[in-house]
């Protein structure tokens, strides 16, 4: 036995496992990986029906995996929630900083946020948590982007007390 493990095979020289049979696991798994592309239907139908025939293992498989990958396992779940609530797909990948303050992400997940037009669901760009929030405060409109900058730029000029404000208009 020890003989046919330190045996590499014919075709290619691994020096790898090899099945009862004699096959090389390395040449078996790069058949299946070109099988698989080949046959992705038939790839997909073959697991589901393996998921049917013990669901619950299948799950605990994907929870182990998602244990030992938690950033691509939020990626995948983002990308769900996303699907689901019908945002848009990315016209570009998420980059490393908010492209609206250049900030790094922050938030809950730490991560950015897909910014959409609401009107037409167009993708816009990747916000941090705080540009999400604050571009949604101002109803995602220029007009609200234009009254608070006129209402800190009277702050700037006149003080904070409205009285001030009055006496400066009045004058």
């Amino acid at each position: 036995m020890s003989e046919q493990l330190a045996t590499p095979c014919k075709k290619f020289g691994h020096t790898g496992g090899r099945y009862k049979g004699g096959r090389c696991k390395e040449c078996k798994r790069l058949w299946n990986k070109k099988w698989y592309k080949l046959n992705p239907e038939k790839k997909k139908a073959a697991d589901r029906a393996r998921y049917k025939l013990n669901p619950e293992k299948r799950r605990a498989a994907g929870r182990a995996w998602s244990k030992r990958n938690p950033d691509k396992a939020r990626e995948c779940e983002q990308r769900k929630r996303a699907k689901q609530r019908g945002y848009p797909t990315p016209t570009r990948p998420m980059p490393e900083s908010c492209e609206l303050c250049s900030g790094p992400p922050n938030g809950r997940y730490g991560s950015l946020h897909l910014d959409h037009d609401h009107r037409t669901g167009k993708f816009r760009g990747w916000l941090c948590s705080r540009c999400n929030v604050s571009l949604g405060g101002l109803g995602d409109s220029v007009e609200g982007l234009n009254k608070a900058i006129g209402y800190l730029t009277r702050v700037e000029n006149y003080g904070t007390l409205p009285e001030t404000m009055a006496k400066a208009k009045g004058d």
